[in-house]
């Protein structure tokens, strides 16, 4: 299987950049030596499965075995650019797409694979736990994505102090404007968006599409450009 062409040059454009980009990079080049499964894909389909890549890190693997399960795996790397995009740099772990076999069937697909978080408990509470930057970060974003169902699918770091971060945005990314499933946004909805969170909107709207043309269809990719407007234009998270 050939990754199309603008993935091709994302590719070779990304060796000689920064961690980020090196760390997209292993995640796209690295051996597979082993796999299991993580979860049953939620009801959704797919199973999802962790990975043991070469020199031991681990990734979670979302397979793309139909084409259902493959659009959701680009919208999960989609997910990942448009939070670099707009300036949310650590809120969604490294994604890529790549080809590769299931781990289940030997067949070979288009998968997407992502750094698993290490040291994190999942989906426990963080209300006044996480940074309040870190509740702002992750309401804007589940606005932009149009998030669906951000009832579970965070983690918190057991760091110092303790850090939000995301997964699971593969069911996001539709068309429309309506508020977002999230519980994030619902704890922020209706406020004024603090100014540089305001400048990163306008700055990443300046960029869209980027590179996610081969990741979205066109009526996928509107849609994130109308929420943004949107949100411009309100200065305040809220969408109709």
């Amino acid at each position: 299987m050939q990754l199309p062409a603008v993935e091709k040059r994302r590719a070779a454009s990304i060796g000689a950049a920064g961690p980020m980009e090196a760390l997209e990079r292993f995640l796209g080049h690295a051996s597979v030596r082993d796999g299991f499964r993580a979860g049953d894909g939620g009801g959704h389909g797919e199973p999802t499965f962790y990975l043991v890549l070469e020199g031991g890190p681990m990734a979670v693997m979302k397979p793309g075995a139909t084409d259902v399960s493959q659009e959701k795996a680009k919208a999960e790397v989609a997910a990942y650019r448009i939070a670099r995009m707009f300036g949310f740099r650590d809120l969604v772990a490294p994604t890529v797409l790549r080809a590769m076999r299931h781990p289940d069937s030997g067949e070979r697909m288009w998968a997407c694979v992502q750094a698993a978080w290490a040291h994190a408990e999942k989906d426990v509470a963080w209300d006044g736990v996480v940074p309040d930057a870190d509740v702002w970060e992750a309401a804007l974003f589940d606005a932009i994505i149009g998030s669906t169902d951000r009832s579970h699918g965070w983690m918190v770091l057991k760091t110092r102090p303790p850090r939000l971060r995301l997964f699971d945005q593969g069911n996001g990314l539709g068309p429309d404007t309506s508020p977002p499933g999230s519980v994030f946004y619902d704890k922020k909805r209706g406020t004024d968006l603090p100014r540089p969170l305001l400048a990163r909107l306008v700055e990443g709207f300046e960029r869209l599409p980027a590179d996610l043309g081969n990741l979205l269809n066109q009526v996928r990719l509107e849609g994130v450009a109308l929420r943004v407007e949107r949100l411009i234009e309100a200065e305040k998270l809220s969408l109709p």
